[in-house]
């Protein structure tokens, strides 16, 4: 009887230290991937993000279009607006270019311009409205009006051009830049598993 007392209490100190033994190897492993988020599960599928080439071309088509495609509706407002008052004032700066370019026309053919009465015989004697219009001024005054005219349509147009480039490119970075969470709660971490090392994204809630 005592014997079996003593054979049967060996056996519980063996499975009481088998149980330890495996509880601490339990502890040692690394949790299973499933345990984590991945970066597959944080970052959306690649096939529900606008394309950047899509984006390209819808902004060439229609200023702001591009942005509405990449999900920033909000700066269309913005594109249309600064393209339509370029544009406005493109359109205006040349119409001030083309009054002072036919009024140096007219007055440069003139020895003794008169304001009060146009002359048949100047060959640009049709554009003597733009001269009055334009202030009767003398003929080096007329150029250099006409001049600075140009340098200012010219300059508006560029603008134009510019604001232009600068919303096709705005959405064309954008698209790319839409996939990526660039949240401070999101971290990518590599850690070990059984299966090898993988790329895990750790969330701070």
């Amino acid at each position: 009887m005592g014997r079996l007392v003593i054979l049967f209490a060996g056996a519980l100190v063996v499975l009481a230290a088998e149980s330890a033994q495996a509880q601490v190897a339990a502890d040692s492993t690394v949790a299973p991937v499933e345990s984590y988020v991945t970066a597959s599960d944080v970052l959306p599928d690649s096939s529900e993000l606008p394309s950047p080439t899509g984006a390209l071309w819808r902004s060439l088509a229609a200023p702001g279009w591009g942005q509405v495609y990449v999900g920033q509706p909000a700066k269309a407002p913005f594109v249309i607006g600064a393209l339509g008052g370029l544009a406005g004032l493109s359109i205006y700066l040349n119409s001030r270019y083309t009054r002072y370019r036919h009024a140096y026309l007219y007055v440069v053919n003139e020895e003794t311009p008169d304001a009060t009465t146009p002359n048949p015989d100047n060959p640009f004697a049709s554009f003597f409205q733009d001269w009055i219009d334009s202030g009767a001024q003398p003929a080096a005054t007329t150029r250099q009006l006409r001049d600075d005219g140009r340098r200012n349509r010219d300059l508006a147009l560029l603008g134009t051009g510019l604001v232009y480039a600068l919303q096709v490119l705005d959405a064309y970075v954008a698209a790319h830049l839409v996939g990526f969470d660039v949240s401070e709660d999101l971290s990518l971490h590599l850690l070990p598993s059984p299966d090898g090392t993988q790329l895990v994204a750790v969330i701070q809630l």
